[in-house]
């Protein structure tokens, strides 16, 4: 059994290819996904935390399960989100690999997000705003511009130290166009791209910050008690969603839409990222994309991680 690591996991998985991967497989539509259970647990000091069970099956080849914690009340140096992932041979049931649970959910989120902008974004986008500093900051950076040409990255959070350290682990040709941020509307007005990977309570992208020809991605929330986006723009863009049945229940901004009577219409999801249905209808439309994350993305992710390794 391989133990495959943080360090081995951000070393071997190249991002385009697993971009390419992942498009292959909602193509392919091969991989089940079976429920995914989240269990929310209280810690001493009341804080609600989660603990998540994200299993994969594709027969004849892998199973996998990817089991998660996020305690959002931890302060550094001990981390919020811990994991492992699991794979096992689908036809015997030996265990393959643990892999590192919390890199590989970072580079496939990005990935996923990145996926998406392929289609959505405008062709000449050429500024990327990332709104929140955390693990997934840089990961959306290196994802991001593998699809799009970025003259200028912006990153915004409220602890600038951190959007600062966050810049100083680039790469220096990333180093060299990307910008800190100390306020959010005007960097909005600024951006093509905005990728928010918060997990805020209240919404912080409002909608009249939001520009013709946009193109908005949402990673950070995963619970109805979390939002990040203004829903009053919904009605006012063209909507995808990374899994209709799985994702949409969870999406705050949606339903507060929905009991505002604003009516937003989700026009597909990422298993139609082959069809014509999955890209922008025109330059100046907002595009929204709404990701909850999948465990078809971990699976893709742990078969490109095995192969690269066993290639070494």
């Amino acid at each position: 059994m391989l133990q495959i690591d943080a360090s081995d996991v951000n070393e071997c998985l190249d991002f385009v290819e697993l971009i390419s991967e992942l498009e292959n497989a909602y193509s392919e539509a091969k991989i089940e996904i079976p429920k995914k259970t989240r269990t929310t647990f209280l810690d001493q000091w009341h804080n609600k935390n989660d603990l998540m069970i994200m299993p994969a099956v594709e027969s004849g080849n892998f199973v996998g399960v990817k089991i998660l914690t996020i305690c959002k009340g931890n302060q550094a140096p001990l981390p919020s989100h811990k994991g492992t992932y699991l794979l096992f041979n689908a036809n015997t049931g030996i265990l393959e690999a643990s892999i590192d649970g919390i890199m590989l959910t970072n580079i496939r989120t990005a990935c996923t997000s990145a996926l998406a902008a392929s289609k959505l974004a405008n062709k000449d986008a050429s500024t990327l705003l990332i709104v929140g500093n955390g693990n997934l900051c840089e990961f959306m950076i290196k994802a991001h511009t593998k699809v799009r040409e970025y003259s200028k990255i912006i990153i915004w959070g409220r602890n600038h130290a951190k959007s600062a350290a966050v810049k100083s682990n680039l790469s220096q040709p990333l180093k060299d166009i990307t910008d800190i941020s100390t306020n959010l509307s005007q960097s909005m007005h600024k951006a093509d791209v905005v990728s928010s990977v918060t997990s805020s309570e209240a919404p912080i992208i409002m909608a009249e910050d939001c520009r013709a020809g946009q193109h908005i991605d949402l990673v950070g929330a995963y619970r109805l008690d979390m939002q990040e986006l203004d829903e009053s723009i919904l009605p006012k863009a063209n909507v995808f969603i990374d899994d209709t049945l799985e994702s949409l229940p969870k999406w705050s901004a949606y339903k507060q839409a929905i009991d505002l009577k604003l009516v937003p219409t989700v026009r597909c999801d990422l298993w139609s990222i082959h069809t014509d249905k999955f890209q922008r209808s025109d330059v100046n439309e907002i595009t929204i994309f709404k990701s909850t994350g999948m465990a078809i993305q971990d699976l893709v992710a742990a078969k490109l991680l095995i192969r690269k390794i066993n290639a070494r």
